[in-house]
């Protein structure tokens, strides 16, 4: 059995959030999902992409590389000056790090919303310092809880109703963020 959420739904909840939050204006996206046939990769671009379509929501250039912050940085500042239009940036996390950095350095902020589609510590400061928009969270210590309870369910002989389980995603704002 597994206790976890899947990437797919983690970006989904990014992209809803994002087409509530333009309260719909245009949105240019940057999209920086991390590495091309990484499986939480792929399945952040298919939720993602699935759930922008034929909305206010578009894809201006998607750059698939390693998630490490120096070549995220390189291809984030890259992307902004060649597509000027941009005007969010969504990413995996290290690329939303990347993302405050380069919008800052670019001389963007107020410009430019960042979003993450899963949350690290930098990014949770990012978007209670206001320099990044949101993130969802996966509830890692819930999913912990849930392996735990799955463990001992399975070595005392119970059948689990699913193989898989995971708490629900839910987006990390300025207006929550505390909580």
């Amino acid at each position: 059995s597994h206790a976890l959420v899947s990437f797919h739904d983690l970006a989904v909840t990014t992209a809803e959030y994002l087409i509530d939050h333009s309260e719909g204006g245009d949105r240019h996206v940057g999209f920086f999902p991390g590495p091309e046939g990484a499986g939480w990769s792929d399945a952040a671009v298919e939720g993602f992409n699935n759930t922008i379509e034929g909305t206010n929501v578009s894809v201006s250039v998607t750059r698939r590389a390693d998630p490490g912050l120096d070549t995220q940085l390189a291809l984030i500042e890259d992307s902004l000056k060649a597509y000027p239009e941009i005007n969010t940036i969504v990413g995996v996390d290290i690329a939303a790090e990347a993302g405050v950095v380069a919008v800052r350095n670019a001389g963007l902020v107020g410009d430019v919303d960042v979003f993450a589609f899963d949350i690290i510590p930098g990014v949770w400061d990012a978007i209670a310092a206001g320099e990044a928009v949101g993130s969802p969270t996966d509830y890692t210590v819930i999913q912990g809880r849930m392996a735990i309870d799955q463990a001992v369910r399975n070595l005392e002989g119970q059948t689990l109703k699913s193989p898989i389980a995971g708490p629900i995603p839910e987006m990390v704002a300025a207006e929550n963020a505390e909580t």
